[in-house]
């Protein structure tokens, strides 16, 4: 396995944790996705990565601050109210056959943070689903009656499980009870309410394609960006702008370098990654991958 083909099985650290179960350590990912200490590298198989917050708790102390301030209590939101697992894996087996369906990863469809979400609240409409974090309003029409259908079916053969569903005005405080929101969410909107590239970037002192992150993932999240705004900073033309997306279309969104590759390096990764943002968020991507 790569944990010890790169010797981490020698590390001090190494198999610790192993007599606490699974559902907790789900718990802790989720709440350290939440509070944006790591996030999922989209372009890298959704492996998990520590973002520059891990600084405010490096250490063991750090991190026992951690745990007592931040994660007893997310794991207390996911596991507190404890997640139906049944439901979890219904859902979970869902997304995957609709993912198959779509030669896409899982994630594309949904994240385990927002599957936890729904197995949590057990929203029964549209409008209840629309509250779940990681749920839009262009993964609201394409997925959510999917979605739905199988947590009322799982609802109608477990009676007795509604009384263990937290109701989702609670969900909804959560949402807005002041916890971190992702640079990627805030960045995306600022986009989105009129605020320019060059704004952003210096307001953040980032780069371009960090913003063109941002908006990815926002995007894979399942939510909008502006992108007929976004078509203004485009500096390739239309026609070589088709044949990015129909290496987007063929090859998959996840990478970037084969395509990088695929035009000899002469169109740099900044481009790529606003063609894709283009690729994804428009009608014409939403009609390839339509049910």
């Amino acid at each position: 396995t790569k944990i010890v083909q790169s010797g981490h099985d020698s590390l001090k650290p190494h198999g610790m944790g192993k007599h606490k179960s699974k559902e907790f350590w789900q718990s802790i990912v989720t709440a350290l996705l939440k509070t944006g200490y790591i996030t999922k590298d989209i372009e890298n198989y959704g492996i998990l990565k520590f973002t520059h917050r891990i600084k405010e708790v490096a250490g063991n102390n750090g991190f026992k601050i951690l745990y007592s301030m931040n994660m007893k209590k997310a794991a207390s939101n996911v596991n507190g109210n404890k997640y139906d697992t049944g439901l979890y894996e219904i859902l979970r087996k869902k997304r995957k056959d609709i993912a198959s369906h779509h030669n896409v990863p899982p994630y594309i469809i949904f994240s385990d943070v927002t599957l936890t979400e729904m197995a949590t609240y057990f929203p029964k409409t549209k409008d209840e689903l629309l509250s779940i974090n990681g749920v839009g309003n262009v993964k609201l029409e394409k997925y959510g009656d999917q979605f739905l259908l199988e947590i009322l079916q799982y609802i109608k053969n477990n009676p007795d499980i509604k009384n263990h569903a937290v109701p989702m005005d609670a969900a909804n405080e959560q949402n807005k009870s002041g916890e971190f929101v992702p640079r990627h969410v805030i960045t995306s909107n600022m986009f989105n309410q009129g605020k320019s590239i060059e704004e952003i970037k210096k307001e953040f002192g980032i780069v371009t394609g960090t913003v063109y992150d941002h908006f990815f993932k926002f995007i894979v999240d399942g939510n909008m960006i502006d992108i007929e705004k976004l078509k203004i900073y485009v500096k390739i033309d239309e026609s070589k702008m088709e044949e990015i997306f129909s290496e987007y279309e063929s090859g998959g969104i996840e990478r970037l370098k084969p395509v990088f590759d695929k035009f000899d390096g002469k169109i740099d990764y900044d481009e790529l990654k606003l063609a894709r943002i283009i690729f994804i968020g428009s009608a014409k991507y939403y009609e390839n991958v339509k049910i």
